[in-house]
């Protein structure tokens, strides 16, 4: 869980084999969440990141769902790639 830190502007994740859940919100400053070969993934919450720009996700073949998207204003990319997703929450 990232929440509560402005100064942190992009994470990336790259083959966490026991990974299950990632949670940002309120990571307020956060442009860029990249997530690439975690199997075991089955949640992503990005509520609050209002200035995310870039959410890539790819190769997490146990995703289910991403939450938290209604609230993204600034948001320029989603790409998702290979994933199990079956609930993609609220996008407006």
């Amino acid at each position: 869980m990232f929440r509560y830190h402005e100064s942190i502007r992009e994470i990336r994740i790259d083959e966490c084999e026991l990974l299950h859940n990632v949670d940002v919100r309120e990571a307020n400053n956060l442009l860029k969440l990249s997530i690439e070969k975690c199997k075991a993934l089955e949640d992503v919450y990005v509520g609050g990141c209002v200035k995310m720009e870039v959410i890539d996700i790819r190769e997490c073949v146990g995703l289910q769902k991403v939450r938290g998207l209604k609230h993204m204003k600034e948001l320029r990319e989603l790409n998702l790639r290979f994933v199990g997703l079956m609930d993609l929450g609220c996008l407006k």
